[in-house]
């Protein structure tokens, strides 16, 4: 159910009503167009995601359309060994050069933690 829910654009709509506040103050708004999921990812501005090639109930990806760099995300998905729970970590790909690596890497790092902090609040019920 969780890779069903991930791997639709249609399930973030609505949940930056649920989001608590001070995550909602970081990840900012959050539009669906179609298929395309659009962050805004301050500082670097607006990022623009389409699921693709994921693994049935194993990764979700996700490409950027619309970055002003070469971006992915994995959502890797395993069982939590419990009923109904799934352990999911958040893989961030980004192809920067060097220069722009030491001026992003803080940035980056604290939206792949935003974004796992995202669908962690998402209703998967």
């Amino acid at each position: 159910m969780i890779y069903s829910r991930l791997n639709n654009p249609e399930s973030f709509k609505g949940i930056a009503d649920n989001v608590p506040d001070d995550l909602k103050q970081q990840v900012g708004n959050i539009r669906i167009d179609g298929d395309v999921i659009t962050l805004e990812a301050k500082p670097v501005g607006d990022v623009s995601f389409r699921i693709a090639n994921g693994v049935e109930n194993e990764k979700v990806h996700l490409e950027t359309v619309s970055s002003p760099f070469p971006l992915s995300i994995d959502v890797c998905l395993a069982d939590g060994g419990a009923p109904e729970t799934t352990n999911a970590h958040v893989e961030v790909k980004i192809d920067l050069n060097p220069i722009l690596k030491t001026m992003l890497s803080k940035p980056m790092q604290d939206a792949a933690e935003k974004f796992a902090d995202l669908i962690a609040v998402m209703p998967y019920n």
